[in-house]
């Protein structure tokens, strides 16, 4: 499992689409704080031109890591079928569960190095070219927000890279992480205001929590996570995403065959 952890490192970073991707992620945040700095100085009474309104883009949409963190492993991973990557691997005598093992722990790791570049380029680039304004305390409130979606974030990444390992077409992929992370959780809320269980089943969703408890503009915000229950929350349902997904990535692994 380690010689195909390294290999796959190596073929990561000796490839130039992670840096593609990472590239494009982190100038597209460079460019909006460069719109609002421009429109700041060229714009009287613009109100928009501050840290706490760039970094509420964030704040209040958590769910684009999950979301980034699906892309990266389509585009890290999808093409393993196409390649021929997994039949060679299992040709070397690695088994099916070490190689989808080797392949979350890798990627894993490489997406979390391309997001900490693009949100440093996105936060450092907000407090150069943007006012302060007059909401302190917006910088620990991205951090903490960032650090209690991290881990459903990881399971968005494994849960995508089981779709990837078992379709051998990325719109297959797509659609299944659309389905599981997207829609199942926004029925379930739905249908939770007439029945009490499915709403708290539906609390417990990244998808649902993400959007009903949290609020973020330039005024200030109320986040979930501000708190130890809602922190907790976070954290507890991100392990259980991981867990769950390991378990089914590990089961179906076994039955796909190469």
């Amino acid at each position: 499992m380690l010689n195909y952890m390294k290999s796959e490192w190596y073929r990561i970073v000796h490839t130039k689409e992670i840096y593609v991707v990472t590239g494009a992620l982190a100038g597209l945040t460079l460019l909006m704080n460069l719109v609002l700095f421009l429109s700041n100085r060229e714009l009287e009474n613009f109100r928009y031109g501050t840290v706490s309104f760039s970094l509420s883009f964030l704040i209040s949409g958590m769910s684009v890591l999950m979301i980034a963190a699906a892309g990266m492993a389509i585009m890290l991973f999808a093409g393993d079928w196409r390649y021929g990557i997994l039949k060679n691997a299992v040709a070397e005598g690695i088994s099916r569960e070490k190689i989808f093992l080797g392949k979350c722990v890798i990627g894993t790791i490489v997406s979390i190095c391309s997001m900490v570049v693009v949100l440093t380029v996105y936060i450092g680039s907000a407090y150069l070219l943007l006012d302060a304004g007059s909401v302190d305390g917006t910088l620990p409130i991205v951090v903490k927000g960032v650090m209690s979606t991290l881990l459903v974030s990881i399971a968005s990444f494994i849960f995508t890279i089981v779709l990837s390992s078992y379709f051998e077409k990325e719109y297959m992929t797509l659609l299944g992480w659309t389905i599981v992370m997207n829609l199942i959780p926004s029925i379930l809320n739905l249908v939770g205001r007439k029945i009490s269980i499915l709403k708290r089943i539906a609390s417990w969703m990244p998808n649902v929590y993400l959007k009903d408890e949290v609020f973020a503009n330039m005024k200030g915000w109320q986040c979930l996570w501000e708190t130890p229950e809602g922190f907790a929350k976070c954290l507890i349902s991100g392990i259980l995403g991981i867990v769950i997904f390991l378990t089914i990535g590990i089961v179906l692994c076994r039955k796909k065959d190469m």
